[in-house]
């Protein structure tokens, strides 16, 4: 079973989950928020997400106001969240994600007790590759020619070794001792 969270999509921490494990949540830009949204638009205490027996809610606390799928909430309201709900504070969006409040196709009724069991099945054929058959999935790119260095400049000789007399003027490159 997966933990509902909340799953910044847009702004400074894209990418950033956080897991809605306890009963409540504040966001906002100030220090002792519990999911912080760095965003100039946003308040200091901005909102609170909360769960209930019924489902996780959020609740404005700010003046700015909370857009929740960019509809404007009414200011200090309250509204039930259903799974990809979009909050937005500013430029920063963040979604809520609920493999449990997923919505169902109509007319389709999510199967409970026993009857969940047997509606996954193991028997399933596998997922097709991502990548064509025949082919591996990660490929090496070509040995450079031996007269080549690295990054297909020119090798060079080697330096002479420590103490050894320098070359005279014009007179091509001692061979590196290996």
């Amino acid at each position: 079973m997966s933990v509902p969270s909340l799953v910044v999509t847009h702004g400074n921490d894209r990418g950033k989950v956080y897991p809605l494990a306890r009963n409540a949540y504040v966001l906002g830009r100030g220090h002792e928020v519990d999911i912080p949204v760095l965003d100039p638009k946003c308040s200091r205490q901005h909102c609170r997400v909360e769960r209930r027996p019924d489902g996780f809610y959020v609740t404005d606390l700010s003046s700015n106001g909370t857009r929740v799928n960019g509809q404007l909430m009414r200011t200090r309201g309250t509204q039930r969240l259903s799974a990809n709900d979009q909050l937005q504070f500013g430029q920063v969006v963040i979604e809520f994600r609920d493999a449990a409040a997923a919505p169902q196709a109509q007319g389709q009724a999510r199967p409970q007790g026993a009857d969940a069991l047997r509606a996954f099945s193991f028997d399933a054929p596998p997922p097709a590759p991502a990548f064509p058959a025949g082919r591996n999935q990660v490929t090496q790119p070509p040995a450079p020619h031996p007269a080549q260095g690295t990054f297909g400049v020119p090798a060079q000789a080697a330096p002479p070794a420590f103490g050894a007399p320098p070359a005279p003027f014009g007179a091509p490159p001692a061979p590196a001792p290996f």
